[in-house]
């Protein structure tokens, strides 16, 4: 992006996309802003989340201007994602069952490399790669990619299923009924039977799942203390500034029965923690401009953008912290279905893959 930020394809790209842009800027801005009434208040810490701010927006910017001037991009961008996403399955896997100690954390759930290193994290990650790839396998014709796309799918449930984490089936089930909504060239009853057929097989697996009795292993962990953390949260938000927030540099971290909770578990009650109602409405703003765009005028990009997005916005009820950092798995569910709704439909001579 920073090669081709005086080439002309940028002036279009801004202009098409003002009003996405403009809301995400206002947004960046007042985060990185909050930073002088938290409990920390630096200017170093300003300049901080200053820098993640210019990082998400260039990174936002870069996708359709590259787009733009390379026909190829998108296609190869989301095939090497999703390959990146399959290599780590392997290893982690591959170390779950092959090295007998392989339990960093402590519990029998996959811990994966790298960034990954946490259930969660890695749940969500691969859930965004397989949104990608049943987005993919929905419009491909060609029965050899289905086959490999049917495979690279089985991989990736491997991997999630190994984590342990429920919240991310949820979001899956969201972006399977989003992929069917938004099929193009399909009639309204055909996405009617698609969806009834869908839920009907998810009904027939929940009830399978209890009557062999692995509901128990899903319900182990129960509420995962989500209540009793959101209780904390709101109780604070409400008697604390509920209008500008806490400030996205003070600490959340609060004791409850000699356990530590970091952060309140859900993207929507942190961006209204560290900014209160002026930050999450933007948040809520920006969300609503991409959705109302991309169902009003859709393109080629839009079977990708909306299930991925959906899947994001799910997910992250019960999961999430700050929305304004530096690349992590947020950038995955947040930030690229935003960037890939910036494209413009012409600029991709081919369906992406």
């Amino acid at each position: 992006m920073l090669g081709l930020i005086s080439a002309n394809e940028i002036t279009q790209v801004l202009t098409r996309n003002r009003t996405a842009l403009t809301i995400l800027s206002i947004f960046l801005a007042y985060a990185a802003l909050t930073v002088f009434w938290s409990n920390d208040a630096q200017f170093k810490t300003f300049a901080l989340y200053t820098g993640y701010g210019l990082l998400i927006i260039t990174f936002v910017i870069a996708i359709p201007l590259l787009a733009h001037r390379f026909p190829w991009f998108i296609d190869v961008f989301l095939r090497l994602l999703v390959l990146a996403a399959v290599i780590s399955c392997c290893y982690s896997l591959c170390f779950y069952y092959l090295l007998d100690d392989y339990r960093p954390l402590g519990f029998d759930r996959l811990y994966s490399l790298g960034g990954l290193h946490n259930p969660v994290v890695s749940a969500l990650s691969y859930g965004a790669a397989l949104v990608l790839v049943l987005s993919f396998a929905s419009i491909c014709r060609d029965n050899a990619l289905k086959v490999l796309t049917f495979f690279i799918g089985i991989l990736l449930l491997a991997g999630i299923m190994h984590t342990g984490t429920r919240s991310v089936w949820i979001g899956l089930i969201a972006a399977g009924l989003c992929v069917i909504a938004v099929l193009p060239n399909t009639g309204a009853q055909k996405k009617l039977v698609l969806g009834v057929v869908g839920l009907t097989c998810l009904l027939i697996a929940g009830v399978s799942i209890w009557i062999l009795g692995y509901h128990e292993a899903l319900l182990e962990r129960s509420t995962s203390f989500r209540p009793q953390i959101w209780v904390e949260f709101l109780t604070k938000i409400v008697s604390g500034n509920f209008f500008l927030g806490f400030g996205i540099n003070t600490d959340p971290a609060f004791y409850a029965d000699g356990i530590e909770f970091k952060h309140a578990h859900s993207i929507y009650l942190s961006t209204l923690f560290y900014g209160g109602i002026v930050g999450l409405g933007l948040f809520l703003t920006l969300i609503g401009q991409v959705i109302y765009t991309q169902v009003k005028n859709p393109t080629r990009l839009t079977i990708y953008v909306l299930p991925l997005l959906v899947f994001g916005l799910v997910c992250l009820v019960f999961d999430g912290n700050r929305l304004v950092r530096k690349v992590d798995f947020t950038w995955l569910l947040i930030w690229l279905p935003i960037a890939l709704s910036l494209v413009d439909d012409t600029e991709t001579k081919t369906p992406p893959a």
